[in-house]
């Protein structure tokens, strides 16, 4: 599957779920409000010039979105050149403003993923990460897992907000802006190496992490459960390094979803 198939799928996907296209945004990280984020150097995300529907201070033109967003990455600039990961590269995204949320979320991800009408994957080369703490979000990837005949204990892991909260650890340490926790779903890479079992208690946290240390594992697709409005502000305005001190986490005026899917990189799993 190449790059132009999987965009057309992905589009035509959501749109049979009720959502309408938007256009990206400038890699200079204006929000939809015509506001620069001066938070960004670029706009790194999909999610990016949504902040103001996030927020409830601007009113979306739909209550359901599909973008796909040009993306420039500073922060994984030492990690560019290895076999997942590009400085430039294009995300497909779904967003949801005060509509559905974790349930429906999870939901068409699996369909997406799994349906033979889109992508045909086998759902035991599959697997889930959830925050630590998100029981709801667990349970619902387990109906579907176990619905297909998998334990859920060997395709659902459980990690810290440093993996599964977006922003990366934000939970505790900012930047200010709309976070919560997320779900990242994983592709097993090799043709040549059968996925792991998928038995109860055959195969465990450890030997996932293991694996998806060893790029057997690759992140495909992020779920984002937009639940909250980190407040901060600056430790120290002029070394802005030191971060930032926390002084509220109030819920957002509604809930959303906000995903993220790599195009190139899953093109690339997907296609072996």
């Amino acid at each position: 599957m190449n790059v132009s198939e999987l965009r057309a799928k992905y589009l035509a996907f959501f749109e049979s779920k009720g959502h309408q296209r938007f256009p990206a945004s400038s890699l200079v990280p204006y929000d939809v409000t015509g506001r620069l984020d001066e938070s960004l150097l670029f706009n790194g995300s999909g999610m990016n010039q949504f902040k103001p529907f996030f927020r409830g201070v601007a009113q979306p033109p739909h209550n359901r979105l599909i973008t796909c967003q040009k993306c420039l990455r500073t922060g994984d600039i030492e990690e560019v050149g290895d076999d997942s990961h590009l400085t430039l590269f294009e995300m497909l995204g779904n967003f949801s403003f005060g509509d559905y949320f974790k349930k429906d979320a999870v939901a068409y991800s699996w369909e997406f993923l799994t349906s033979p009408q889109w992508l045909a994957r086998d759902p035991k080369r599959m697997s889930f990460t959830v925050f630590e703490e998100d029981d709801e979000a667990y349970g619902y990837w387990a109906e579907h897992v176990g619905e297909a005949g998998i334990a859920p204990e060997s395709r659902i892991f459980r990690l810290d907000e440093e993996t599964n909260y977006w922003p990366a650890g934000s939970f505790t340490k900012g930047p200010p802006g709309p976070c919560g926790p997320n779900s990242e779903m994983f592709y097993w890479v090799p043709d040549d190496v059968p996925p792991p079992s998928t038995e109860p208690g055959a195969y465990s946290r450890e030997d996932w992490l293991r694996d998806e240390a060893a790029g057997l594992w690759l992140e495909v697709w992020n779920d984002v459960f937009i639940s909250y409005d980190w407040q901060g502000k600056l430790r120290d305005p002029a070394r802005p390094e030191k971060g930032y001190e926390k002084t509220g986490l109030p819920n957002l005026p509604f809930q959303s979803i906000d995903t993220g899917m790599g195009l190139e990189r899953t093109a690339c799993a997907l296609g072996g």
